[in-house]
């Protein structure tokens, strides 16, 4: 089956290194602190939603925007981005979807970067 044509890759990381200068230890350290620290982070996101915390899942999903960002996950960051903006107005009845689309993005932008990062990848 072959993905749709509007579907981003989940990681492009040509882009994550430039943004960081070049460095590709750097980013595989970014990356590996994003692979431990993102499903906690979604977690936290979830709890928030759960307790109709407007302020918490803003910010919560702001983190995931930036740090989605910074290992070159754009679907991720533009999900996460959705999440911010439902946070931010206060009203959190669209969150819920926004939120499982966030999860699939972010599934899917950690399995690219554990591929990336597996020793048979490079």
């Amino acid at each position: 089956v072959e993905p749709a044509a509007d579907l981003l890759p989940a990681l492009d990381r040509r882009v994550a290194v430039a943004q960081l200068g070049g460095d590709d230890e750097l980013f595989v350290e970014i990356a590996t602190l994003f692979i431990d620290d993102a499903p906690t982070v979604l977690a936290s996101l979830r709890a928030a939603l759960a307790a109709g915390d407007a302020k918490v899942v803003h910010r919560t999903a702001h983190t995931l925007k930036g740090s989605a960002g910074c290992v070159g996950g754009e679907p991720a960051a533009k999900a996460a981005a959705a999440v911010e903006a439902l946070g931010h107005s206060g009203n959190l009845a669209d969150a819920p979807a926004a939120v499982e689309v966030l999860a699939t993005e972010l599934d899917r932008l950690l399995t690219a970067l554990a591929a990336d990062l597996s020793p048979a990848a490079g």
